[in-house]
């Protein structure tokens, strides 16, 4: 890959964006920065962007906003939303259509991590996982889309009468242990060795089955850096 992503930073602490902008530049990214959501969005519809990271509280357009302007005309843009505190209805809409929401003081590290990752899927989309998402979680195609192929699927005979070996992953919003089980029984009478990730939520019944067996698992309302380390 030449060429490294170019970034929009938007947030209107100064020391805050200064300090972004200086490691990444240092990783050899090409970044630009605003104060407030109004101008982000005219910088993404005049400039060239790859990513915006997007302040969710700031002055004349707060983030959520901003991207909903931004995804008028501009849908393919990855847009990373960064907060500190903000309303509860800023916080599910951002979770609901952002890639990605991230807490402040940063993990430079992981978000290091996940721009290495959307940088590698811009230079060859041909390379990114297909995921399979069984059931009715929406929230994890938002988070999964801009960086992998999403199918979804009702249930698991629907996945399985379609082409399940061209899938890397599958996520299952399981209702019993026999609907894990059963699941990974087929699979493997395919001779199919695909990585499953059950979606369950803190009070699951099912967590203590997937502990007692080691299988992998996200709890929901999930991290979104979590599913995402869970899927790589």
């Amino acid at each position: 890959m030449n060429r490294k992503l170019n970034i929009l930073i938007a947030d209107d602490e100064i020391s805050l964006r200064t300090s972004l902008k200086d490691i990444l530049e240092m990783e050899g990214y090409n970044i630009a920065e605003v104060g407030n959501g109004l101008d982000a969005v005219e910088a993404v519809k005049n400039g060239n962007f790859d990513v915006v990271f997007l302040d969710i509280r700031m002055p004349r357009m707060n983030g959520v906003e901003a991207f909903r302007e931004m995804n008028k005309f501009n849908k393919k843009i990855i847009v990373i939303i960064m907060t500190a505190y903000a309303l509860k209805d800023l916080i599910e809409e951002a979770e609901q259509k952002a890639f990605l929401l991230i807490d402040k003081p940063f993990d430079i590290p992981y978000i290091l991590e996940v721009l290495r990752k959307i940088d590698a899927g811009a230079g060859d989309s041909s390379s990114k996982n297909k995921i399979a998402v069984i059931g009715e979680d929406s929230s994890s195609v938002m988070v999964l889309r801009k960086n992998y192929e999403v199918s979804m699927f009702k249930n698991s005979d629907i996945f399985l009468a379609s082409s399940p070996e061209s899938f890397k992953v599958v996520l299952i919003e399981p209702v019993s242990e026999n609907n894990i089980n059963d699941l990974h029984q087929k699979l493997k009478e395919k001779n199919l060795n695909l990585k499953i990730i059950s979606i369950v939520s803190f009070d699951s019944p099912i967590l203590k089955f997937l502990k007692k067996e080691n299988l992998p698992f996200v709890r929901k309302p999930f991290n979104e850096g979590d599913l995402l380390k869970q899927i790589t």
